[in-house]
């Protein structure tokens, strides 16, 4: 059975209006209301992953790729920026130790 576009178009804007109300609250978040952001936030990147649509790069960020915990800097990540060959920033989970690096592209003159 084939979906129609409207009904990709619905499932993109749900999954991304969800994942940017749990982006926008991810610094005030205490207790048990962090257990419950990063278990829905889980839910919406395999609900993602199934549907077939692409969740923007700010929210695929926030999760580790190895444990799926919440990379919150300074309470569950370490950030730190590296200018070895090219310039990158170094995002390091603090519960398992996974990291990622992301290179900052240069201004455009």
């Amino acid at each position: 059975m084939r979906r129609d576009s409207s009904y990709r178009s619905r499932i993109k804007n749900y999954l991304i209006s969800e994942a940017a109300k749990i982006y926008n609250t991810l610094p005030y978040l205490r207790g048990d209301k962090f257990t419950i952001a990063k278990n829905k936030l889980r839910v919406l990147k395999h609900l993602a992953m199934k549907t077939g649509v692409r969740l923007p790069k700010k929210y695929k960020r926030v999760i580790c790729k190895k444990c799926g915990e919440l990379l919150i800097p300074g309470r569950t990540a370490r950030v730190r920026v590296k200018s070895k060959r090219q310039k990158h920033i170094v995002q390091t989970c603090l519960k398992c130790g996974y990291m990622r690096r992301f290179i900052i592209k240069g201004e455009k003159n």
